[in-house]
């Protein structure tokens, strides 16, 4: 008991406090429990940080420690060492609450919450905002105060800095670009719904491809793209923005480089194989080739596949990053049908050589033989 008392103490004198020892401490020790009680700021405070979850997990699930864990939730809050961890903090904190005590419990703190959290990690709070229209409007507010530093947080938590973070100027212009299109896109919706969306509306995502917002009926997306220059295509999701912005910075400094607006379309629902070969195929056979053929890269469009704001936007062509025009002959695709929504790994075939192509998923390989069978079965056919 004296051992374990020990080397609890030298953890906490030494500022890294382990879970092993933290438990061996609360099992063994008789007097653990007010020791933290009478101790709580001093112990969180030197908690081993890759550790500091699970211990505010196992203390908070001690029936002698609830009562002080929750009467000390703001400075759980306000030591949490990484803001990747906040979300899970809160998630300890609320998630065996029903929706009237988490509303009552978040309600005693919330505007000491908000002035306790930087401005870069509210969106830790977003999942919450549905409580109360309290908390919704108080959230609006202290993210308009702000709005650079709210956006700057989303990015540097999704890892979109990456090495930006020592070169602040090229990520601060990285995040004004983001914030002047995030109001702009807030702007339009209500010129076409008359209804006002906040920053809490944004929902906020991240894929393969980078970050996401989702604004209304609009989709923000920064990231990384294959190749900024792809053929136009009615089955290609035509795009509001398309902008490569890796020339806003020096050559050595990595930089997502394209910055994008299109529609929002509906990817949640069944899509078939043969739905995916029909789009494959309408785009070989008007020598395009895609090779990163998967559900997760198709999406249904909510209205037809037009480009929708009530500004004059740019016109197609380089401007847009396509070099290849969209052909007018054919039909605009209507409502319910799959456009492709990540357009990686497509290939204008007039100009490149498809050997060249060095990337095919699965389904592109068995598309490209389904396609080649299905024309030697149609010239046999044709020569009987």
């Amino acid at each position: 008991m004296e051992n374990i008392l020990e080397k609890f103490l030298l953890e906490l004198n030494n500022g890294q406090i382990y879970y092993a020892t933290f438990s061996q401490f609360l099992d063994e020790y008789d007097s653990a429990s007010l020791y933290i009680r009478s101790n709580y700021n001093l112990i969180i405070s030197n908690i081993y940080y890759q550790h500091y979850v699970l211990l505010i997990d196992l203390m908070y699930k001690d029936h002698r420690l609830k009562n002080i864990m929750e009467s000390n939730f703001l400075e759980t809050i306000r030591h949490c060492p990484n803001p990747d961890f906040l979300c899970v903090i809160l998630s300890i904190y609320l998630e065996e609450k029903n929706n009237k005590e988490k509303k009552d419990f978040l309600g005693s703190y919330f505007d000491k919450l908000l002035n306790v959290l930087p401005i870069s990690n509210l969106f830790s709070l977003f999942k919450y905002k549905y409580l109360d229209s309290y908390f919704e409007n108080k959230l609006n507010e202290r993210i308009l105060s702000n709005k650079k530093e709210f956006v700057k947080g989303f990015l540097v938590a999704h890892r979109v800095h990456r090495d930006l973070i020592d070169n602040d100027k090229y990520f601060d212009s990285l995040v004004d670009v983001i914030v002047l299109l995030i109001d702009e896109l807030l702007k339009e919706y209500y010129i076409e719904n008359e209804i006002h969306l906040g920053y809490t509306d944004i929902v906020f995502d991240e894929g393969y491809y980078g970050v996401v917002f989702m604004i209304g009926n609009k989709v923000l997306k920064v990231g990384d793209v294959e190749q900024y220059e792809i053929p136009n295509h009615r089955r290609i999701l035509q795009p509001l923005v398309r902008v490569d912005i890796s020339s806003l910075v020096p050559k050595d400094i990595h930089i997502p480089n394209c910055i994008e607006v299109s529609e929002r379309v509906y990817t949640n629902g069944r899509i078939s194989k043969d739905e995916l070969y029909v789009v494959w195929k309408e785009l070989y056979e008007d020598n395009i080739l895609w090779t990163d053929v998967k559900k997760e890269n198709v999406g249904r469009l909510f209205r037809p596949n037009k480009r929708y704001f009530s500004k004059e936007l740019a016109e197609y062509g380089k401007v847009l990053g396509f070099n290849r025009e969209l052909d007018n002959s054919k039909d605009v695709l209507r409502t319910g049908e799959l456009v492709v929504i990540d357009r990686d790994f497509i290939y204008d075939l007039n100009t490149y050589d498809i050997l060249d192509v060095d990337f095919w998923s699965d389904l592109a390989i068995e598309f490209e033989r389904r396609y080649k069978k299905e024309k030697m079965i149609d010239q046999r056919s044709k020569s009987i």
